[in-house]
């Protein structure tokens, strides 16, 4: 007989964390570094594709967030956690609600997301010179999700 899941926690970064309005594009990794699923990404300069988070990235040219491939089996690729080779088609989401990885403990849901220049990472404070703000984005929740990591929305599509 089989079982009935009573609970599904999202807690691993660049789960699709509600599809209901989700929107997933698929453009290619134009950088020259692998692109792992919840990181944020950006157009490249050329228009091409997307790339990780840069010193000089611009919310202006923020697309979305990295996510798994839900059809991928978890028995063939383990917990998808292999990041997008260069040149690799990735699945981003442009609009809907993504599990990513978060600085801080927690946030406050309808919260402001910030993104770290120096490393592409998810806080919720700004800090002067070293964080952008992303205006389309807010929080949901980190209760109940764990391991660091908290549910973000992406209220609307940014260029894509």
């Amino acid at each position: 007989m089989s079982q009935v899941l009573s609970s599904f926690l999202h807690g691993v970064p660049g789960a699709v964390s509600r599809s209901a309005d989700a929107v997933i594009v698929s453009l290619p990794n134009a950088g020259d570094a692998p692109i792992p699923p919840g990181a944020p990404v950006f157009l490249s300069a050329d228009g091409s594709g997307v790339t990780l988070t840069q010193a000089d990235s611009a919310f202006e040219r923020f697309v979305g967030i990295a996510v798994r491939i839900p059809s991928r089996a978890p028995e063939v690729y383990g917990a998808n956690t292999a990041p997008y080779a260069v040149n690799d088609p990735i699945d981003i989401l442009v609009r809907g609600a993504v599990v990513v990885s978060l600085k801080n403990e927690a946030c406050e849901p309808g919260g402001a997301v910030w993104l770290t220049l120096e490393d592409g990472s998810f806080t919720t404070e700004e800090t002067q010179g070293e964080t952008i703000r992303l205006t389309n984005c807010s929080w949901r929740r980190s209760a109940e999700i764990g391991d660091g990591c908290a549910e973000l929305v992406i209220l609307s599509r940014n260029l894509i």
